[in-house]
């Protein structure tokens, strides 16, 4: 008998396929729900470890925050209106000075020497205006000669101001109280019209220069209370109150310019400082209050996860003020929601937790 080979091999497949096909039926109809029950009896007793906390309950300060300049609450530059030499000069750099006095004198003979011309010219003027009043009067003058006479009286008393008027512009005097600054002349030098002399600055109180959002234009009003920080001073903080805002907004950065007025009693700040100033928009009463880690940002939404009968509900929610690690929750949650803070990135919406350990918050 002749053993056939052929027929073995497909009798060896058509076994291995069956066997296949048997354990499949098995695991399908037997052992899969088995393990599929075992499984979820595992997951349902099992509970994610999660730190939760209620909010804080408090009030909060609504305010935006910008970067300033300090600037003098008056300032100017000191330059003369007539050319001359300087004569004298009456202040020390860097001292104060009090409005109206003369701290610059320029050479004014020749001043002096024009006004007694132009007062001579209208003594003269008088004279004949009289003159011819008298003659008009009995009839042996010419009512025009009586007129050229009123026309240069009029001409010379004008030069007579004006030449006390240049006179007056060779002493320079200070417009208002403050602190002169570092001259830039020397006694006995020939200036010029509009030269720099010398600055005068007044720096109690000072101006503060800063620029917003144009979306704080409804919040920025006249009076608005402003708190400033120096990092020259070691940051230092002052406090100051709005009193102008521009009414115009910058059509390039979409900005608001403001400025702010402080005290500055021991001069300690100086004009030109580089200064943080945060604008006080308002108190907002019993504010919710939960830690930063807590939010799960998706897309353009902020959630957090909340704990509700031992499990884990994903709430969306709208965010106010962030300070210091913190945020200010504005719709979303209550003071008495459990909200989770750590464990989180384990989670998902309806799974069981735990809790790792009492709340420390209170609401």
């Amino acid at each position: 008998m002749k053993f056939n080979f052929k027929n073995l091999r497909y009798s060896i497949v058509s076994i291995s396929v069956g066997f296949v096909l048997s354990m499949i039926l098995v695991y399908k109809f037997m052992l899969s729900p088995l393990l599929n029950k075992n499984s979820s009896g595992q997951h349902g007793m099992m509970a994610t470890l999660v730190s939760a906390q209620k909010p804080l309950v408090q009030d909060i300060q609504d305010s935006a925050e910008a970067v300033g300049t300090l600037r003098a609450d008056e300032s100017v530059i000191i330059r003369p209106e007539n050319a001359g030499k300087i004569i004298s000069f009456d202040f020390q750099e860097g001292e104060r000075v009090k409005a109206g006095t003369v701290i610059i004198k320029l050479d004014s003979e020749m001043n002096k020497a024009q006004l007694a011309q132009a007062e001579a010219n209208l003594a003269l003027s008088k004279l004949k205006m009289w003159r011819a009043d008298a003659l008009l009067k009995k009839n042996f003058g010419k009512k025009g000669d009586r007129d050229e006479a009123a026309t240069n009286l009029k001409v010379n008393e004008a030069q007579v101001v004006f030449e006390k008027a240049r006179l007056d512009k060779t002493s320079l005097i200070a417009p208002f109280d403050g602190i002169i600054g570092l001259r830039k002349f020397s006694l006995g030098d020939y200036v010029q019209i509009g030269q720099d002399l010398v600055n005068i600055e007044k720096i109690n109180p000072l101006k503060v220069d800063f620029t917003l959002p144009e979306i704080y234009a409804a919040a920025i009003k006249s009076g608005q209370e402003i708190e400033l920080d120096v990092p020259a001073l070691s940051n230092m903080k002052f406090k100051g109150q709005v009193y102008a805002v521009n009414p115009h907004i910058d059509e390039e950065g979409r900005n608001l310019s403001i400025r702010a007025k402080l005290e500055n009693a021991d001069l300690s700040l100086k004009p030109g400082m580089f200064v943080k100033v945060k604008a006080i928009l308002g108190m907002r009463k019993n504010s919710l209050i939960i830690p930063e880690e807590a939010l799960i940002p998706s897309n353009n939404e902020v959630s957090v996860f909340k704990i509700v009968d031992q499990t884990a509900h994903l709430v969306k929610i709208k965010v106010g003020l962030r300070q210091k690690g913190t945020i200010e929750v504005l719709e979303g949650i209550t003071a008495k929601d459990l909200i989770i803070t750590a464990g989180h990135s384990k989670l998902a919406p309806g799974m069981k937790v735990t809790l790792e350990k009492p709340s420390g918050a209170q609401s």
